[in-house]
């Protein structure tokens, strides 16, 4: 009788940490080529019988952020669901390798099936009469102002919504476009392909 092989995620340690797969660790070194700040599995949480560990939390952008595999499952969003009701900060699920997004990859924008780099948002925001609170979103994408380099994780990587004031959309108030997307700016660009090449086995650093 045949038996399915389950393939088990290889502990990477980088920068101190001892993170629980390579993904979580290319992620992580996406996040220091663009200085975002991270915590990883910094604090955990137990709702409605439930416990979680989330895998980072970005404290400049406070928020959560999951990094998966393959597309969450309904527990799995469920989840990141609960993390946002509970603590009112948004909850990312990033799927899949670092990847700059392509328009071509996509016949209709970013909701076809084969991106990489899609996620969910659950946000307070989006809040209606079915929801007790958060409600999921997608696809968000990391971006970058053109104007003051701020990065954020925005709607089909708007780089307009930012919130630091620069633009003429939604961030600024002033009710214009908010569709100036910078989602493969040379910085975001470098830091995937910073992401995806790093040697691992040639890190010094100490587990922690």
């Amino acid at each position: 009788m045949n038996q399915m092989k389950t393939i088990k995620a290889i502990d990477t340690i980088y920068r101190g940490y001892r993170f629980r797969s390579r993904l979580e660790a290319r992620w992580a070194v996406f996040m220091d080529a663009i200085n975002v700040r991270f915590e990883y599995e910094g604090e955990g949480f137990a709702f409605d019988g439930v416990a979680y560990l989330p895998d980072f939390f970005l404290p400049d952008m406070d928020c959560f952020l999951e990094i998966k595999p393959t597309d969450p499952s309904e527990e799995e969003v469920r989840k990141a669901e609960l993390l946002c009701e509970h603590t009112g900060k948004n909850v990312y699920i990033l799927v899949g390798q670092p990847c700059c997004p392509c328009l071509g990859d996509y016949p209709n924008r970013w909701y076809g099936n084969n991106s990489q780099m899609h996620s969910f948002a659950c946000d307070l925001s989006f809040k209606d009469d079915h929801d007790s609170g958060a409600q999921q979103d997608s696809h968000y994408l990391w971006c970058e102002c053109p104007k003051c380099g701020k990065i954020g994780i925005e709607f089909d990587g708007r780089a307009e919504r930012i919130d630091c004031q620069c633009g003429c959309g939604c961030a600024s108030g002033l009710g214009g476009c908010d569709r100036r997307y910078n989602f493969d700016s040379p910085r975001l660009v470098s830091a995937y392909n910073a992401a995806r090449g790093y040697r691992f086995e040639h890190n010094t650093y100490n587990s922690r």
